[in-house]
C-alpha cells in the first residue's frame, strides 16, 4: 500500500506503508540493542557467578552483533528490501504526473541526517562503509584470520535517530524516534539485571 505524506508543508512523499512497519521493527531493534549493550557491558566485570558472566556476555555479545546487522537492513545494501531508500514508492496521479521524484526524497533524507549528526556525504559514506565491513566479515558472516575494526556505536545510532527523527515529520507527533523509546529500552534492560541482583 502506498500512501501520501506531507513533509512539513515543504512537498509531498509517496511511501510504502509496508516497507515503513519493517524499517520502525528494526530501528526499535536497533535501540534496544544499543540500550542493552550500555547497560550489561559495564558490569560484566563485576560478575562473580561465573554462569550468570557466561549468560550475559553473551547477550552482550549478540546485542552488539544484532545491533550491526539490523543496522544494515537499513542502510546498508540498497538491495535489501528494507533499505531507507525502498520506503519512497513511485506514484502518478490520475492523468500521468509523477507525483514526488524520489531524487527529492533521497536528497531530503539525506539532509536530515547530515544535520542531525554533524556530518556530509563522505561522513555518512564512511560510517556506511565501517557498519558493512563488520557486518560482512564478522557480524552476518566470518572472514577466518580476517576480524575487522569494530565499529562504536554512537555515529550508526545518530543515523539511526536521524532516520527517524525524518520519519516522525512524515508521520506525526506520535511517532516515537529512538531518543524516545531510549528510556523504556533502558528501563527493560535496568528490570532484568534487577531480577539477577545486578544493578549498579
Amino acid at each position: 500500500m502506498v500512501y501520501l505524506v506531507n513533509y512539513d508543508r515543504e512537498g509531498f512523499y509517496t511511501i510504502s506503508s509496508s516497507v515503513l512497519a519493517w524499517q520502525f521493527d528494526l530501528l526499535k531493534s536497533i535501540g534496544r540493542c544499543r540500550a542493552y549493550y550500555k547497560e550489561i557491558r559495564p558490569l560484566l566485570g563485576n560478575i562473580e557467578d561465573e554462569r550468570i558472566k557466561n549468560y550475559a556476555t553473551h547477550t552482550c555479545n549478540k546485542m552488539f552483533l544484532s545491533f550491526i546487522i539490523d543496522w544494515c537492513k537499513i542502510f546498508g545494501s540498497e538491495n535489501n528490501k528494507t533499505h531507507w531508500k525502498k520506503l519512497f514508492k513511485k506514484h502518478y496521479t490520475t492523468d500521468g504526473t509523477l507525483i514526488c521524484k524520489e531524487d527529492a526524497y533521497i536528497n531530503k533524507v539525506e539532509s536530515v541526517i547530515f544535520a542531525e549528526c554533524g556530518m556530509d556525504l563522505d561522513g555518512f559514506k564512511r560510517a556506511k562503509k565501517k557498519m558493512v565491513k563488520a557486518r560482512n566479515k564478522f557480524a552476518a558472516h566470518v572472514d577466518i584470520g580476517e576480524i575487522p575494526e569494530m565499529p562504536y556505536m554512537d555515529v550508526p545510532y545518530g543515523i539511526a535517530q536521524a532516520f527517524c527523527i525524518f520519519l516522525s515529520h512524515i508521520e506525526g507527533d506520535n511517532f516515537e524516534t529512538l531518543d524516545d523509546l531510549a528510556d523504556m529500552f533502558e528501563g527493560e534492560a535496568m528490570a532484568f539485571l534487577r531480577a539477577l541482583n545486578l544493578e549498579q
